[in-house]
């Protein structure tokens, strides 16, 4: 054989392999084409859906056709019908998209979701099993098959899946929240409440965190930190969340507004705050005529402190749902928000030429006018409100609240009655009926008001100055009996909360006086100093408490700063009687 007859026959056997791999790589594009059309579905009816739904299955099932490698229009299908709850049909696509692409995981995760909506547990668990088999590193599945084998107490599993999900994520909450939890409520080796405490303090504000660490200190006897994490739990604004983008994708394909909605939902209470936004934003522009996703959206914009924004979205709606009341309700609560009143009222009295039998309209109506000071005239429209719905317990506070601003107390004091009536736990109600039976002299009836606001909300600031205006008239009520002990312990509960609730301080340094507690005077007084500097009589109670304690030189220091104190604001007989003490000093 001649080197050229060589030459040749090597590039025929070369060809003859390159076309070889041709036709085997054309004949299994063929074979999976085949395969992917023989798994589309019947189109399912979709009459009711959005025209972008029809025309994306739509699109994606002609691109499955038209491909010769279809699997990723399959895929698209396929998200689409498990996105918006078309079950059969997704499910016999994903089972397709199984056999075509054997080492993807997110197939059997998306079977997983499909079998949990039918309730199929054994389904969902080997889905899940097959998911972490392909994807071990995907934390998301480990911890749904963690928390499946928790429904079926299968603890040793369970615990397996979620130390593997912290393993792949360590640096997600929601992985190791879940390992201190299960050994909280299934572990019980060693106490989980330090690495509980450390990943609240690193994560603060997230509910579950608060909640678990308050039970877990009441069940180890420390009531004190279970009451200090309840009231954390309480002021705690954000759920205990972990992104999962498979799942995340799917509202990608969903066309259903009520879906996108109960996913925003979710989102906002995670604080992930704007794929919350542009979900709602996708429901609005899937469903315009309807308010609901435009009042989600702008109640997550008021939330964000965005109320310009939240008042665009409001004032489309305005124009896109004109049939629907609670939007220009909203409307007058944003404008009045941004402190404009009389645009408020405006609004609000355009849309009751609509519905003049509307109460939230008259309401909103009185809110405004509210916020104008226009206080009489929100009367009548809280009135109208009232008369149409008794129930507006909103609309009876704010009753109050004018009648309270022009001086009709006794009024108000029944109108504040009737909101907490219909709402006991009603905050501002309690705050407002406790400071007027407080300043009426029934303390029995205040106490009761303002001891279940201060359980309510121990931390706010009007709060805690009720509750230490409660112990100082209760104090001062024990004292004049000569109950020395209880007034002194009245007075510590009240500062305990309230350190700078100046009253207390003063009466508690007297009675520390009468008693002759000349250390106990210092303290308190030199406190009720820095807050009432121009109290000149305590000046001279506390040189007086100092000689008491045999301190020359600070005698002479509250004798002197008394009278500065008298001659700065004018007060010449104060002066003179400072200096006067001040020379017999020597």
């Amino acid at each position: 054989m001649t080197r050229r007859q060589l030459i040749l026959g090597l590039v025929l056997v070369a060809a003859t392999a390159v076309a070889g791999t041709a036709a085997f790589r054309l004949w299994r594009e063929q074979s999976r084409a085949a395969r992917a059309w023989a798994a589309l579905p019947p189109t399912p009816n979709l009459i009711r859906w959005p025209a972008e739904m029809v025309a994306a299955v739509q699109e994606a099932a002609a691109a499955v056709r038209a491909s010769r490698d279809p699997v990723k229009p399959l895929g698209q299908l396929a998200m689409l019908y498990v996105a918006n709850g078309f079950g059969s049909e997704a499910e016999r696509l994903l089972h397709a998209l199984r056999r075509l692409q054997p080492k993807e995981a997110r197939w059997p995760y998306l079977l997983a979701e499909l079998h949990r909506r039918a309730g199929d547990r054994d389904r969902v668990e080997q889905a899940l099993e097959m998911t972490v088999a392909l994807a071990p590193d995907y934390a998301p599945a480990w911890l749904r098959l963690g928390d499946l084998m928790l429904e079926q107490k299968l603890f040793g599993r369970a615990q397996r899946c979620f130390q593997q999900a912290s393993l792949v994520a360590p640096g997600e909450v929601r992985t190791r929240f879940a390992v201190i939890a299960f050994e909280a409520r299934h572990g019980r080796r060693t106490d989980p409440r330090p690495s509980l405490i450390v990943l609240a303090r690193d994560n603060p504000g997230i509910r579950e965190l608060h909640e678990l660490l308050a039970q877990l200190h009441a069940a180890a006897g420390d009531p004190v930190r279970a009451q200090q994490e309840q009231r954390l739990l309480e002021r705690a604004d954000r759920r205990l969340g972990m992104p999962d983008p498979w799942m995340e994708e799917l509202l990608e394909h969903c066309y259903e507004p009520n879906r996108l909605q109960r996913a925003a939902q979710r989102f906002a209470a995670e604080k992930r705050l704007d794929l919350a936004e542009s979900l709602l934003r996708r429901a609005t522009s899937l469903s315009p005529a309807d308010p609901t996703p435009r009042s989600a959206l702008a109640q997550l914009l008021v939330s964000s402190e965005r109320i310009r924004d939240a008042r665009t979205v409001l004032e489309q709606a305005l124009v896109e749902c004109p049939d629907e009341p609670m939007v220009p309700i909203a409307l007058a609560r944003v404008l009045c928000q941004e402190h404009k009143p009389l645009e408020a009222v405006a609004i609000a009295q355009a849309a009751l030429a609509c519905w003049p039998e509307h109460a939230g309209l008259h309401a909103a109506v009185g809110y405004a006018w509210r916020d104008a000071r226009e206080n009489e005239t929100a009367l009548a429209a809280l009135r109208e409100a009232l008369r149409l719905n008794p129930t507006l317990v909103e609309a009876q506070y704010n009753l109050a609240f004018c009648l309270m601003a022009l001086r009709q107390r006794e009024a108000a004091q029944v109108a504040v009655q009737r909101a907490l009536t219909l709402r006991p736990d009603y905050p501002e109600a309690l705050v407002m009926l406790g400071g007027l039976e407080l300043d009426n002299g029934d303390v029995a009836a205040a106490q009761r008001h303002i001891l279940a606001l201060f359980e309510l909300r121990p931390d706010e600031p009007g709060s805690r100055l009720l509750y230490a205006a409660l112990h100082h008239e209760l104090g001062n009520r024990a004292r004049d009996e000569r109950k020395f002990e209880e007034a002194d312990r009245r007075y510590r509960a009240g500062l305990e909360v309230s350190p700078q609730f100046a009253p207390l301080l003063h009466e508690g340094a007297l009675l520390a006086a009468r008693r002759a507690q000349y250390g106990q005077v210092v303290e308190w007084l030199e406190r009720y100093l820095r807050l009432a500097p121009r109290d000149l009589e305590a000046y001279i109670l506390l040189a007086e408490a100092y000689r008491e304690i045999q301190r020359p030189e600070l005698l002479e220091r509250a004798l002197e700063r008394g009278s500065e104190m008298a001659a700065k604001i004018g007060d010449t007989a104060k002066h003179a009687e400072f200096e006067t003490r001040l020379d017999q000093l020597y």
